[in-house]
């Protein structure tokens, strides 16, 4: 499927519904919140992680990121480093302190060393860079979640039939 919002562009893939079922989707779909000013970069993570089976929240600014986390308390968090407000660090630094240990995923504009170091010293799980994959945020987040023993992570191999790539459910 190509999921489409205004100049951005990406091809996400869709599992079936047996597939989920398979996977571990039947109890709870596993909550992410996602942290972007950007509208545009948000609506298309929604859409990719929505066809994970996931379930999806946004927060736009450190403020209401942190307000998210405490009613929400989500599965794993995809993270801006610039919001109006702040820096997605606060927000890392914030979950910590609480004792929250949700995994977080860097998604930003930012790639010097400085910047990743920061990141990972708040206690960040990942850091990717803009532009992005969306396959590739999804991907992280399986792996994520895969080494937490959480039901709906998937594994990737090879169909030894035809060479191409494909997912397995574990649960």
């Amino acid at each position: 499927m190509i999921a489409e919002h205004g100049d951005l562009m990406a091809r996400v893939s869709v599992p079936s519904g047996d597939r989920l079922r398979e996977s571990g989707w039947g109890t709870r779909a596993l909550r992410i919140l996602v942290v972007d000013e950007e509208e545009p970069i948000t609506r298309l993570l929604e859409i990719a992680l929505q066809l994970e089976g996931w379930s999806v929240e946004s927060a736009a600014s450190v403020e209401s990121a942190i307000a998210m986390l405490e009613e929400q308390r989500p599965d794993a968090v995809v993270l801006d480093m610039m919001l109006p407000d702040g820096s997605g660090v606060e927000v890392v630094l914030e979950m910590r302190r609480q004792g929250l240990e949700t995994p977080v995923v860097f998604l930003t504009g930012r790639s010097d060393l400085d910047d990743r170091l920061d990141a990972f010293g708040a206690g960040a799980d990942d850091y990717i860079t803009k532009p992005f994959a969306l396959e590739g945020v999804v991907d992280k987040l399986r792996g994520l979640f895969r080494s937490q023993g959480r039901a709906g992570a998937s594994t990737i191999g090879k169909d030894s039939s035809t060479g191409w790539r494909k997912r397995e459910g574990t649960s």
